[in-house]
Protein backbone atom coordinates (compact mmCIF):
# COMPACT_ATOMS: atom_id res chain seq x y z
CA UNK A 1 0.00 0.00 0.00
CA UNK A 2 2.78 2.43 0.82
CA UNK A 3 4.46 1.81 -2.53
CA UNK A 4 1.16 2.32 -4.35
CA UNK A 5 0.36 5.56 -2.62
CA UNK A 6 3.78 7.13 -2.45
CA UNK A 7 5.85 5.57 -5.19
CA UNK A 8 8.35 2.77 -4.69
CA UNK A 9 11.14 3.41 -2.20
CA UNK A 10 14.67 3.34 -3.61
CA UNK A 11 15.91 -0.19 -4.27
CA UNK A 12 19.39 0.67 -3.00
CA UNK A 13 18.94 3.12 -0.16
CA UNK A 14 22.22 4.71 0.80
CA UNK A 15 23.66 3.84 4.19
CA UNK A 16 23.25 6.45 6.86
CA UNK A 17 26.11 7.04 9.31
CA UNK A 18 25.61 4.44 12.01
CA UNK A 19 24.02 1.28 10.58
CA UNK A 20 21.63 0.19 7.86
CA UNK A 21 19.36 -2.81 8.10
CA UNK A 22 16.86 -1.54 10.66
CA UNK A 23 16.90 2.03 9.44
CA UNK A 24 17.19 1.77 5.66
CA UNK A 25 14.46 -0.82 5.15
CA UNK A 26 11.14 0.78 4.13
CA UNK A 27 8.04 -0.13 6.11
CA UNK A 28 6.27 -3.06 4.46
CA UNK A 29 2.87 -2.44 2.91
CA UNK A 30 1.36 -5.16 5.12
CA UNK A 31 2.95 -3.93 8.37
CA UNK A 32 0.49 -4.22 11.26
CA UNK A 33 -0.49 -1.75 13.95
CA UNK A 34 0.16 -2.63 17.60
CA UNK A 35 -3.06 -3.08 19.64
CA UNK A 36 -1.79 -0.48 22.12
CA UNK A 37 -0.99 2.07 19.41
CA UNK A 38 -4.03 4.23 20.16
CA UNK A 39 -3.17 4.58 23.84
CA UNK A 40 0.50 5.27 23.12
CA UNK A 41 -0.25 7.90 20.48
CA UNK A 42 -2.81 9.50 22.82
CA UNK A 43 -0.07 9.75 25.45
CA UNK A 44 2.12 11.66 23.00
CA UNK A 45 -0.81 13.83 21.96
CA UNK A 46 -1.39 14.86 25.58
CA UNK A 47 2.01 16.56 25.44
CA UNK A 48 2.08 17.58 21.76
CA UNK A 49 -0.88 18.40 19.52
CA UNK A 50 1.49 18.08 16.59
CA UNK A 51 5.08 16.79 16.32
CA UNK A 52 8.04 19.10 16.72
CA UNK A 53 11.67 18.98 15.60
CA UNK A 54 14.69 19.25 17.91
CA UNK A 55 17.65 21.03 16.42
CA UNK A 56 16.83 24.17 14.38
CA UNK A 57 18.51 26.31 17.08
CA UNK A 58 21.18 23.59 17.62
CA UNK A 59 19.66 22.59 20.97
CA UNK A 60 19.22 18.83 21.39
CA UNK A 61 20.91 18.38 18.01
CA UNK A 62 23.88 15.96 18.07
CA UNK A 63 26.91 17.27 16.11
CA UNK A 64 28.46 14.51 13.96
CA UNK A 65 32.18 14.85 13.15
CA UNK A 66 34.15 12.89 10.56
CA UNK A 67 37.37 11.40 11.95
CA UNK A 68 40.24 9.34 10.52
CA UNK A 69 43.10 7.21 11.79
CA UNK A 70 45.15 10.42 12.17
CA UNK A 71 42.58 12.08 14.46
CA UNK A 72 43.99 12.36 18.00
CA UNK A 73 42.61 9.80 20.44
CA UNK A 74 41.48 11.55 23.60
CA UNK A 75 41.07 9.96 27.00
CA UNK A 76 37.41 10.21 28.00
CA UNK A 77 36.46 9.50 31.59
CA UNK A 78 32.91 8.26 32.10
CA UNK A 79 31.13 5.83 34.39
CA UNK A 80 30.44 2.32 33.08
CA UNK A 81 32.87 2.89 30.20
CA UNK A 82 35.78 0.79 29.02
CA UNK A 83 36.73 -2.80 29.70
CA UNK A 84 34.86 -4.79 32.31
CA UNK A 85 37.33 -5.42 35.17
CA UNK A 86 34.99 -6.71 37.86
CA UNK A 87 36.63 -4.41 40.40
CA UNK A 88 35.94 -0.92 41.65
CA UNK A 89 32.73 1.00 42.08
CA UNK A 90 31.28 0.42 38.61
CA UNK A 91 33.20 -2.77 37.73
CA UNK A 92 34.39 -1.01 34.54
CA UNK A 93 37.58 0.94 33.88
CA UNK A 94 35.48 4.11 33.67
CA UNK A 95 37.66 5.41 30.83
CA UNK A 96 37.87 4.98 27.07
CA UNK A 97 39.82 6.46 24.18
CA UNK A 98 37.85 8.16 21.41
CA UNK A 99 39.11 9.96 18.27
CA UNK A 100 38.09 13.59 18.79
CA UNK A 101 39.20 16.37 16.43
CA UNK A 102 40.40 19.75 17.65
CA UNK A 103 37.57 22.22 18.05
CA UNK A 104 34.81 19.64 18.49
CA UNK A 105 31.84 21.13 20.34
CA UNK A 106 29.00 19.06 21.88
CA UNK A 107 25.30 19.90 21.69
CA UNK A 108 24.89 22.96 23.97
CA UNK A 109 21.84 21.53 25.78
CA UNK A 110 22.01 19.53 29.01
CA UNK A 111 22.32 16.39 26.87
CA UNK A 112 25.77 17.42 25.65
CA UNK A 113 25.58 14.86 22.81
CA UNK A 114 28.33 14.48 20.22
CA UNK A 115 29.21 11.79 17.64
CA UNK A 116 32.35 10.86 15.70
CA UNK A 117 32.35 8.73 12.54
CA UNK A 118 35.36 6.98 10.99
CA UNK A 119 34.19 5.72 7.58
CA UNK A 120 37.49 3.96 6.80
CA UNK A 121 37.28 1.85 9.95
CA UNK A 122 33.51 1.67 9.80
CA UNK A 123 32.96 2.87 13.36
CA UNK A 124 30.94 5.50 15.18
CA UNK A 125 31.44 6.77 18.73
CA UNK A 126 28.75 8.60 20.75
CA UNK A 127 29.07 10.62 23.98
CA UNK A 128 26.51 12.20 26.29
CA UNK A 129 27.13 15.05 28.76
CA UNK A 130 30.42 15.47 26.91
CA UNK A 131 32.86 18.14 28.06
CA UNK A 132 36.31 19.16 26.84
CA UNK A 133 38.53 19.56 29.90
CA UNK A 134 40.89 21.82 27.96
CA UNK A 135 43.95 19.68 28.68
CA UNK A 136 43.56 17.11 25.91
CA UNK A 137 41.14 14.96 27.90
CA UNK A 138 37.35 14.83 27.99
CA UNK A 139 34.69 13.66 30.41
CA UNK A 140 31.23 12.29 29.63
CA UNK A 141 28.19 10.81 31.30
CA UNK A 142 28.19 7.80 28.98
CA UNK A 143 29.57 6.44 25.72
CA UNK A 144 28.54 4.04 22.97
CA UNK A 145 30.10 2.55 19.86
CA UNK A 146 28.50 1.32 16.61
CA UNK A 147 29.57 -0.50 13.48
CA UNK A 148 28.65 1.32 10.26
CA UNK A 149 28.40 -2.06 8.54
CA UNK A 150 26.03 -3.38 11.19
CA UNK A 151 22.29 -3.07 11.53
CA UNK A 152 22.27 0.07 13.62
CA UNK A 153 22.45 -1.11 17.24
CA UNK A 154 25.21 -0.55 19.76
CA UNK A 155 28.00 -3.04 20.38
CA UNK A 156 29.64 -3.37 23.80
CA UNK A 157 33.17 -2.32 22.82
CA UNK A 158 33.05 0.74 25.08
CA UNK A 159 31.61 -1.02 28.11
CA UNK A 160 28.19 -1.03 29.74
CA UNK A 161 27.27 2.63 29.29
CA UNK A 162 25.45 4.43 26.51
CA UNK A 163 24.94 7.89 25.05
CA UNK A 164 21.16 7.40 24.71
CA UNK A 165 18.55 5.71 26.85
CA UNK A 166 17.82 3.23 24.07
CA UNK A 167 21.49 2.64 23.09
CA UNK A 168 20.61 3.72 19.54
CA UNK A 169 23.08 5.85 17.53
CA UNK A 170 23.06 9.64 17.42
CA UNK A 171 24.00 9.92 13.75
CA UNK A 172 20.50 8.90 12.66
CA UNK A 173 19.51 12.54 13.21
CA UNK A 174 19.07 14.08 9.77
CA UNK A 175 21.18 16.87 8.26
CA UNK A 176 20.28 19.91 6.18
CA UNK A 177 22.26 18.37 3.31
CA UNK A 178 19.96 15.34 3.29
CA UNK A 179 16.83 17.49 3.21
CA UNK A 180 18.24 19.74 0.50
CA UNK A 181 19.18 16.70 -1.64
CA UNK A 182 15.68 15.23 -1.26
CA UNK A 183 14.16 18.50 -2.45
CA UNK A 184 16.62 18.87 -5.34
CA UNK A 185 15.99 15.39 -6.76
CA UNK A 186 12.22 15.77 -6.49
CA UNK A 187 11.77 12.67 -4.35
CA UNK A 188 11.13 14.57 -1.10
CA UNK A 189 12.41 11.41 0.57
CA UNK A 190 15.37 10.74 2.83
CA UNK A 191 16.18 7.02 2.39
CA UNK A 192 16.31 6.04 6.03
CA UNK A 193 14.14 6.15 9.12
CA UNK A 194 14.24 9.11 11.51
CA UNK A 195 14.51 9.11 15.29
CA UNK A 196 12.15 10.70 17.79
CA UNK A 197 11.70 11.39 21.47
CA UNK A 198 8.48 11.04 23.47
CA UNK A 199 7.38 11.84 27.03
CA UNK A 200 5.39 8.65 27.72
CA UNK A 201 8.13 5.97 27.79
CA UNK A 202 8.06 2.74 29.80
CA UNK A 203 11.32 2.25 31.70
CA UNK A 204 10.75 -1.51 32.00
CA UNK A 205 10.31 -2.22 28.32
CA UNK A 206 12.10 -1.82 25.03
CA UNK A 207 12.20 -3.59 21.69
CA UNK A 208 15.12 -4.47 19.47
CA UNK A 209 17.21 -2.70 18.16
CA UNK A 210 16.97 -0.69 21.40
CA UNK A 211 18.92 -2.22 24.28
CA UNK A 212 17.51 -0.25 27.19
CA UNK A 213 15.17 2.54 28.28
CA UNK A 214 15.27 5.77 30.28
CA UNK A 215 11.49 6.15 30.68
CA UNK A 216 9.38 5.95 33.83
CA UNK A 217 5.74 5.68 32.71
CA UNK A 218 4.40 2.20 33.36
CA UNK A 219 2.58 1.00 30.26
CA UNK A 220 4.11 3.70 28.06
CA UNK A 221 5.89 3.37 24.72
CA UNK A 222 8.86 0.97 24.61
CA UNK A 223 12.09 2.51 23.34
CA UNK A 224 13.03 1.10 19.95
CA UNK A 225 9.37 1.20 18.83
CA UNK A 226 8.81 2.27 15.24
CA UNK A 227 6.09 4.73 14.23
CA UNK A 228 4.67 5.63 10.83
CA UNK A 229 2.79 8.68 9.56
CA UNK A 230 -0.50 7.76 7.89
CA UNK A 231 0.31 7.13 4.19
CA UNK A 232 -3.15 8.44 3.26
CA UNK A 233 -2.29 11.91 4.56
CA UNK A 234 -1.71 14.30 1.64
CA UNK A 235 1.69 15.91 2.31
CA UNK A 236 2.15 17.36 -1.19
CA UNK A 237 0.83 20.75 -0.09
CA UNK A 238 3.40 21.16 2.69
CA UNK A 239 6.40 23.48 2.20
CA UNK A 240 9.41 21.59 0.72
CA UNK A 241 11.34 21.08 3.98
CA UNK A 242 8.45 19.81 6.12
CA UNK A 243 7.25 17.78 3.13
CA UNK A 244 10.55 15.87 3.13
CA UNK A 245 10.15 15.02 6.82
CA UNK A 246 6.51 13.97 6.39
CA UNK A 247 7.10 11.81 3.31
CA UNK A 248 10.06 10.09 4.95
CA UNK A 249 7.88 9.35 7.98
CA UNK A 250 5.32 7.74 5.69
CA UNK A 251 7.84 5.49 3.91
CA UNK A 252 10.51 4.77 6.55
CA UNK A 253 8.92 5.96 9.79
CA UNK A 254 10.96 6.73 12.91
CA UNK A 255 12.40 4.84 15.88
CA UNK A 256 11.93 5.94 19.49
CA UNK A 257 15.40 6.89 20.72
CA UNK A 258 15.03 8.86 23.95
CA UNK A 259 12.89 10.41 26.64
CA UNK A 260 11.72 13.90 25.66
CA UNK A 261 9.45 16.59 27.01
CA UNK A 262 7.43 16.45 23.79
CA UNK A 263 6.89 14.33 20.69
CA UNK A 264 9.81 15.52 18.54
CA UNK A 265 12.18 14.36 15.79
CA UNK A 266 15.95 14.85 15.93
CA UNK A 267 17.99 16.98 13.53
CA UNK A 268 21.73 17.62 13.31
CA UNK A 269 22.97 21.17 13.84
CA UNK A 270 23.71 23.28 10.79
CA UNK A 271 27.48 23.40 10.21
CA UNK A 272 29.90 25.08 7.83
CA UNK A 273 28.56 25.98 4.40
CA UNK A 274 25.47 23.76 4.71
CA UNK A 275 22.13 25.58 4.44
CA UNK A 276 20.53 26.73 7.67
CA UNK A 277 17.42 24.90 8.84
CA UNK A 278 15.46 28.15 8.59
CA UNK A 279 16.20 28.43 4.86
CA UNK A 280 14.57 25.00 4.41
CA UNK A 281 11.44 26.09 6.24
CA UNK A 282 12.14 23.84 9.21
CA UNK A 283 11.84 25.19 12.74
CA UNK A 284 10.32 23.95 15.97
CA UNK A 285 6.80 24.32 14.55
CA UNK A 286 7.57 22.94 11.09
CA UNK A 287 5.11 20.03 11.37
CA UNK A 288 2.21 21.90 12.95
CA UNK A 289 -0.07 20.90 10.05
CA UNK A 290 0.40 17.20 10.94
CA UNK A 291 -1.84 16.07 13.82
CA UNK A 292 -0.18 13.69 16.28
CA UNK A 293 -3.08 11.25 15.94
CA UNK A 294 -2.16 10.61 12.29
CA UNK A 295 0.73 8.43 13.50
CA UNK A 296 0.57 4.75 14.40
CA UNK A 297 2.95 2.48 16.34
CA UNK A 298 3.90 -0.65 14.42
CA UNK A 299 3.50 -3.99 16.19
CA UNK A 300 6.27 -4.47 18.75
CA UNK A 301 8.02 -7.73 19.58
CA UNK A 302 9.89 -8.01 22.87
CA UNK A 303 11.60 -11.34 22.12
CA UNK A 304 15.39 -11.14 21.79
CA UNK A 305 16.23 -14.75 20.92
CA UNK A 306 18.12 -14.94 17.66
CA UNK A 307 19.53 -11.43 17.83
CA UNK A 308 23.30 -11.18 17.48
CA UNK A 309 23.93 -8.64 20.24
CA UNK A 310 24.58 -9.75 23.84
CA UNK A 311 22.11 -7.95 26.05
CA UNK A 312 23.13 -5.72 28.94
CA UNK A 313 19.57 -5.64 30.25
CA UNK A 314 16.42 -7.71 29.94
CA UNK A 315 13.02 -6.20 29.35
CA UNK A 316 10.67 -6.91 32.26
CA UNK A 317 8.70 -10.07 31.45
CA UNK A 318 5.47 -8.21 32.16
CA UNK A 319 6.08 -6.05 29.06
CA UNK A 320 4.78 -8.66 26.67
CA UNK A 321 5.23 -12.14 25.22
CA UNK A 322 8.90 -13.01 24.84
CA UNK A 323 10.15 -10.18 27.06
CA UNK A 324 11.99 -12.63 29.29
CA UNK A 325 13.76 -14.27 26.35
CA UNK A 326 17.34 -13.11 25.99
CA UNK A 327 20.30 -13.93 23.77
CA UNK A 328 22.55 -16.68 25.23
CA UNK A 329 25.51 -14.39 26.00
CA UNK A 330 24.58 -11.99 28.79
CA UNK A 331 26.90 -9.00 29.14
CA UNK A 332 27.89 -8.54 32.74
CA UNK A 333 27.21 -5.25 34.42
CA UNK A 334 24.31 -2.90 33.88
CA UNK A 335 23.52 0.02 31.65
CA UNK A 336 20.54 1.20 33.67
CA UNK A 337 22.51 3.87 35.50
CA UNK A 338 23.18 5.94 32.39
CA UNK A 339 19.70 5.37 31.08
CA UNK A 340 18.15 6.64 34.26
CA UNK A 341 19.98 9.92 33.91
CA UNK A 342 19.42 10.58 30.22
CA UNK A 343 16.86 13.13 29.07
CA UNK A 344 16.38 14.60 25.65
CA UNK A 345 14.01 17.27 24.48
CA UNK A 346 12.40 20.27 26.02
CA UNK A 347 11.24 18.84 29.32
CA UNK A 348 11.93 16.41 32.13
CA UNK A 349 10.59 13.01 33.05
CA UNK A 350 6.91 12.16 33.05
CA UNK A 351 5.14 10.60 36.05
CA UNK A 352 1.56 10.14 37.18
CA UNK A 353 0.10 13.67 37.08
CA UNK A 354 0.22 15.44 40.41
CA UNK A 355 1.49 12.51 42.51
CA UNK A 356 4.97 13.89 43.19
CA UNK A 357 3.54 17.40 43.54
CA UNK A 358 1.29 16.28 46.38
CA UNK A 359 4.06 14.27 48.02
CA UNK A 360 6.30 17.35 48.18
CA UNK A 361 3.58 19.67 49.43
CA UNK A 362 3.35 21.34 46.00
CA UNK A 363 6.89 22.78 46.31
CA UNK A 364 8.84 22.22 43.09
CA UNK A 365 12.38 20.90 43.23
CA UNK A 366 15.19 23.14 42.05
CA UNK A 367 16.01 22.68 38.34
CA UNK A 368 19.51 21.46 37.53
CA UNK A 369 22.29 22.15 35.02
CA UNK A 370 21.43 25.73 34.10
CA UNK A 371 23.30 26.57 30.89
CA UNK A 372 23.81 30.09 29.49
CA UNK A 373 24.51 30.73 25.81
CA UNK A 374 25.56 34.14 24.51
CA UNK A 375 25.44 34.76 20.75
CA UNK A 376 24.76 37.38 18.09
CA UNK A 377 21.23 37.27 16.73
CA UNK A 378 20.77 39.48 13.67
CA UNK A 379 23.69 41.63 14.80
CA UNK A 380 22.43 42.03 18.38
CA UNK A 381 24.07 40.29 21.34
CA UNK A 382 21.44 38.10 23.01
CA UNK A 383 21.38 35.36 25.65
CA UNK A 384 19.56 32.02 25.87
CA UNK A 385 19.06 29.98 29.04
CA UNK A 386 18.57 26.18 29.18
CA UNK A 387 18.10 23.93 32.21
CA UNK A 388 17.11 20.38 33.21
CA UNK A 389 13.64 19.77 34.65
CA UNK A 390 13.54 17.37 37.60
CA UNK A 391 9.74 17.06 37.47
CA UNK A 392 7.16 16.47 34.76
CA UNK A 393 5.30 19.23 32.90
CA UNK A 394 2.13 18.22 34.78
CA UNK A 395 3.88 18.97 38.10
CA UNK A 396 5.88 22.03 37.00
CA UNK A 397 4.08 23.62 34.03
CA UNK A 398 6.22 26.77 33.96
CA UNK A 399 9.51 28.27 35.15
CA UNK A 400 10.73 31.67 36.25
CA UNK A 401 14.12 32.94 35.10
CA UNK A 402 15.91 35.50 37.26
CA UNK A 403 18.90 37.57 36.17
CA UNK A 404 20.66 39.53 38.91
CA UNK A 405 17.70 38.76 41.17
CA UNK A 406 15.12 40.26 38.82
CA UNK A 407 12.43 38.23 37.06
CA UNK A 408 13.24 38.26 33.33
CA UNK A 409 11.02 35.52 31.87
CA UNK A 410 8.28 33.02 32.70
CA UNK A 411 8.19 30.12 30.25
CA UNK A 412 6.30 26.77 29.94
CA UNK A 413 9.45 24.85 28.97
CA UNK A 414 13.06 24.22 30.02
CA UNK A 415 14.60 26.93 27.90
CA UNK A 416 14.01 30.53 26.92
CA UNK A 417 14.21 32.34 23.64
CA UNK A 418 17.12 34.70 23.10
CA UNK A 419 16.80 37.55 25.62
CA UNK A 420 18.48 40.93 25.43
CA UNK A 421 20.74 41.27 28.45
CA UNK A 422 22.94 44.40 28.86
CA UNK A 423 26.74 44.03 28.61
CA UNK A 424 28.54 43.16 31.81
CA UNK A 425 28.71 40.41 34.41
CA UNK A 426 25.50 38.77 35.55
CA UNK A 427 24.11 35.90 37.63
CA UNK A 428 21.17 33.78 36.43
CA UNK A 429 19.00 31.28 38.25
CA UNK A 430 15.70 29.46 37.64
CA UNK A 431 12.79 28.35 39.85
CA UNK A 432 9.88 26.08 39.02
CA UNK A 433 6.23 27.02 39.50
CA UNK A 434 3.89 24.18 40.47
CA UNK A 435 0.53 23.54 38.84
CA UNK A 436 -1.06 25.11 41.95
CA UNK A 437 0.97 28.33 41.50
CA UNK A 438 3.58 27.72 44.21
CA UNK A 439 7.02 29.07 43.28
CA UNK A 440 9.88 26.78 44.24
CA UNK A 441 11.73 27.95 47.34
CA UNK A 442 14.96 26.50 45.99
CA UNK A 443 16.34 27.65 42.67
CA UNK A 444 18.93 26.23 40.34
CA UNK A 445 22.46 27.11 41.51
CA UNK A 446 23.33 30.56 40.23
CA UNK A 447 25.36 30.64 37.02
CA UNK A 448 27.68 33.59 36.42
CA UNK A 449 28.04 34.77 32.84
CA UNK A 450 29.39 37.75 30.95
CA UNK A 451 27.81 39.59 28.02
CA UNK A 452 30.56 41.32 26.02
CA UNK A 453 30.08 45.01 25.21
Amino acid sequence: MVGLLLGAAPAQARDYDGGKAFFTTPIAGDATTDPRSGDWVAGMRNASRYPYVNGPTNLFAPPVYDVTSSTPERLVRCRFCGAYTGTGETKYEDRVKVPIPDGAIPDPSEDGHIAFVDRARGLEWNLINAHDNGDGTWRAGGAGQFSLAGDGHQNVALGGGSATGSHLPLSQAISTDEVQAAIADGSYLIPHALQFGAPNIDGRCWVYPALGSDGNVRGGLPEGARIQLDPLLDVSTLPPGPRVLARTLQVYGAYLRDLSGAFAFYLRPQRGSAPAWSTLGIDGDALQTIPTERFRVLTVNYATIGTDQPKVQRPDRSCGPGADQVAPQQQRGSSTVQGAGTTTGSGGSTTRPGAADRARGARPLAPRNLFVRVRDVRGVRRVQFVWYARQSPSEVPRYRLYVDGKLRATVPRTYTGYLRIPPGRHVATVAGVSRTGVVGVRRAPGVRFTVPG
